[in-house]
Formats: C-alpha cells, structure tokens, sequence
C-alpha cells in the first residue's frame, strides 16, 4: 500500500511523531490479510506507481556526500572510460556506468528541485562541482603516466573509434539516448525497483548493438561499388 504512505508518514508528522519518536519505513514483502487487501482497493492508484517522497528524499540524500569513497568511486569510472575509449572497448564503458556513483548527486539534485530541499541541492552541486573536476584531473595524470610508460602512443589518441565514437562526439541520438536513461533511473528511484544496473547494461548494449549495424552498413556500402567493378571488369573479359 505504498500509494497511501505519504498521507499516513504527513498524518504522523502532524501528531509530532517524528519529534517525540520516531518515523521508521520497511519494506513488507509478503502480507496475507484480508483488511490490507481492503485497505489497498480503498487507496487509489498503484502501489508500483506510488512515490513515497520522504523515502526518495532520505535515499538520495545519503548519496551527495562528498566523501573519499565518492572521489574514489568516480575517478575509477572515469579511469576506466577513458582507458575504454582508448581501447574502442564498450564493455568498459558499460563497467565505468555501473562503478560511478555521480546518479546519486543527479537524482538528489532533481528531487532537491522539486521538493525545494535547498540544502540537498546545495550538497549535489557541491559533489558534482568537486567530484568531477578532481576525477578529470587524476585522469589526465594517470593518461600520462602510461604514455610516459609506452601503454599508450601518438596512434591510440588519434585513432578511429567507431564503438565508443558516442561517448567522446555525442550527436542527437545520444543526448535522446542520454535523457531516456535517466528517465529510467528516477523510476528506479520512485517505483522502489532497483533495476538501475539492469537498465544501464540495456541502453548501452542498444547503443552498441546500432553502432555496431552502422559500421556494417558503412563497410558495406564501401565495398559494393569495388564489387562492381569487378563483376563489371570480369564482364568484360569475357
């Protein structure tokens, strides 16, 4: 009965429950009652559509903390991206996606807005601001150091990079792709389904999945008139 649990959290707010006690929410996965099953046709909506506001806001609060573990976290993911842009890898850009924790200051920044939580957006802006920048840094450092090392040469940044071409030269499509994939992260957020890894993984194998049928195309497209040349030539001869 999740479609009811803001009006039942405001009704106990309003008795002063939550400055004499104490507020807690669990997640009830089984119940076998006949007065919750009333309970539940009495409220209107749907329980996997409800938005229970205090639980959004309490989950993505404790994520725009600018801790070490953030800065850690998101400079990996930034390593890793770049290492698979170098390499023209997907797959690492799939694994930077789900090391990265900067959705949780995006969707904190967002619900910040929208509940007009002031010091939450203050708190995302912050961990954004810093996180980034220091994350950018490191990695320009550490691209560096490996081709001071000899890993990376002159060739590998200058190369064509077909598969992750998206990443680096977004176009129209990848702000559209970009747009429905945090889409589906508030829902994940909103309708307590934590599919948000799932959801990542999909997009990006779309994504690679169309990238990879347009270089097909665009090999194929080269090859055919050099196939008529030779039918045409091989004509000839005969």
């Amino acid at each position: 009965m999740r479609e009811g649990a803001s009006t039942v959290l405001d009704g106990l707010r309003a008795l002063g429950v939550d400055h004499t006690g104490a507020i807690s929410m669990e997640t009830v996965e089984v119940t076998l009652s006949t007065a919750a099953e009333e309970a539940a046709r009495a409220v209107p909506g749907l329980g996997v559509d409800a938005v229970v506001w205090d639980e959004i806001e309490q989950r993505t609060g404790e994520e725009t903390t600018l801790s070490g573990a953030y800065l850690i976290f998101l400079t990996v993911a930034m390593i890793i991206a770049g290492i698979g842009v170098l390499l023209d890898q997907p797959i690492l850009i799939v694994g930077a996606m789900v090391v990265g924790p900067e959705f949780g200051p995006l969707a904190a920044l967002c619900v910040g807005i929208v509940r007009r939580r002031l010091s939450m957006v203050a708190r995302s802006v912050l961990a954004l601001a810093v996180g980034f920048p220091i994350a950018m840094l490191v990695t320009v450092f550490t691209t560096w150091a490996m081709t001071a090392m000899g890993l990376v040469s002159k060739e590998m940044l200058l190369a064509e990079r077909p598969l992750t071409g998206f990443i680096w030269r977004p176009d129209a499509l990848s702000w559209i792709v970009a747009f429905l994939a945090g889409v589906a992260g508030m829902l994940a957020l909103t309708s307590a389904i934590q599919f948000l890894v799932n959801v990542a993984a999909l997009v990006t194998a779309g994504i690679v999945t169309l990238l990879i049928q347009r270089l097909m195309w665009r090999r194929g497209a080269r090859r055919t008139p050099t196939e008529m040349v030779v039918k045409r030539i091989a004509a000839a001869d005969q």
